[in-house]
C-alpha cells in the first residue's frame, strides 16, 4: 500500500495527498459506489487513523461503509470488515458504547456467511476479546479466546502458528486476572508451536519469550525471568 509506505518513511504530508488524490481519481473513473472507490476511501480512513485525525478517518471508513452495503448487502461480508475496522477506531478513543455492536454485527455477518468453524471467525472473536479486555471485562473475553483458539485448532491444526498467537493471547489475558500457572502453561504452549511453525529463531518466539519473562518477573521468579 503506497499511502503506508509513503507514511513509514516519515512522509506524512506526501502520504495524505497521494491518499486524495488517489481517492478522486477513482471516484471520478469508478464513480461514487464502486467497489474500488470504497478501497479508496479505506485507505484514506487507515491514513486519518495513523495520523490520529480520528474525525476524518470516521466519515471516511462510515462513506466506504455505505458503499460496500450498496455492492454487497448489508450483510455482506466487505461491509462486516468496514464495521471491525470502525470499531477498532472506536476503541481506540475510547468509545466502547458505539463499537460493541459494530463488533458484534461483524461476528454476526461472518459466522452467518462463512460458517461457524471459519478462521475468519476467530479473527471476529479475538477482536471482540481485546475489546473487552480493553474495557476491563476480563470474564466476558475468555470464553471468546478460548472459541477463537477451538476454531484455529479445528481448522487450522494444533501446529499452526495461528493458534500458538490465540494460545499467547489466553496467556495474557490469565497474567491479566493473576491466574499465574495458566499462563504459564499457555505460554509454553505457544512458544512450543511457533518453534515448530516458524523456527526457534523467527521474532514471534522472542516476543512471546518476553511475555514469558515478564510473567515470571511478576511472580517473583527472577532466576526464570532472565
Amino acid at each position: 500500500n503506497k499511502v503506508v509506505q509513503l507514511y513509514q518513511a516519515g512522509r506524512h504530508k506526501d502520504a495524505v495527498i497521494y491518499a486524495n488524490e488517489a481517492l478522486k481519481l477513482a471516484k471520478d473513473t469508478y464513480g461514487n459506489n464502486d467497489g474500488k472507490t470504497a478501497i479508496s476511501y479505506s485507505n484514506v480512513w487507515e491514513l486519518n487513523r495513523l495520523l490520529q485525525n480520528y474525525n476524518e478517518a470516521e466519515k471516511s471508513l462510515k462513506k466506504a461503509i455505505k458503499i460496500d452495503e450498496k455492492i454487497s448487502g448489508k450483510d455482506g461480508l466487505p461491509v462486516a470488515k468496514d464495521l471491525n475496522n470502525l470499531a477498532v477506531l472506536y476503541r481506540g478513543q475510547g468509545k466502547f458504547n458505539d463499537a460493541e455492536p459494530l463488533l458484534n454485527r461483524a461476528l454476526k455477518i461472518r459466522k452467518a456467511k462463512l460458517g461457524e468453524n471459519n478462521p475468519e471467525i476467530a479473527v471476529s472473536l479475538n477482536n471482540l476479546a481485546i475489546f473487552y479486555r480493553a474495557k476491563g471485562e476480563l470474564s466476558k473475553a475468555e470464553p471468546l479466546l478460548n472459541e477463537a483458539l477451538a476454531i484455529r485448532e479445528k481448522s487450522l491444526g494444533k501446529e499452526h502458528a495461528d493458534v500458538a498467537i490465540s494460545l499467547n493471547n489466553i496467556a495474557e489475558l490469565y497474567k491479566a486476572e493473576k491466574k499465574y500457572p495458566e499462563s504459564e502453561a499457555m505460554y509454553k504452549r505457544s512458544i512450543a508451536v511457533f518453534e515448530k511453525a516458524l523456527g526457534k529463531n523467527h521474532p514471534n518466539v522472542a516476543v512471546v519469550m518476553r511475555n514469558l519473562s515478564s510473567l515470571y518477573t511478576e511472580m517473583g521468579k527472577k532466576d526464570e525471568a532472565k
